[in-house]
């Protein structure tokens, strides 16, 4: 299951596949927003691997 998460966000993390996901959902494929317009971004997650730690880790 964390690897279809991992690629996910890899996916993601491209600006053309992120303003065509964006556009499609919320503008009915209007191009509202545009892959130039975008800044890349260190994305953070977090979790817990169980009741007394918390792990997290930056995504590039």
């Amino acid at each position: 299951m964390g690897e279809k998460d991992i690629a996910e966000k890899v996916l993601l993390s491209y600006n053309d596949v992120f303003s065509d996901i964006v556009n499609v959902l919320l503008f009915g494929g209007k191009e509202v927003i545009l892959e130039n317009d975008l800044e890349d971004q260190t994305t953070r997650t977090a979790y817990k691997a169980d009741k007394t730690r918390e792990r997290s880790s930056a995504v590039t």
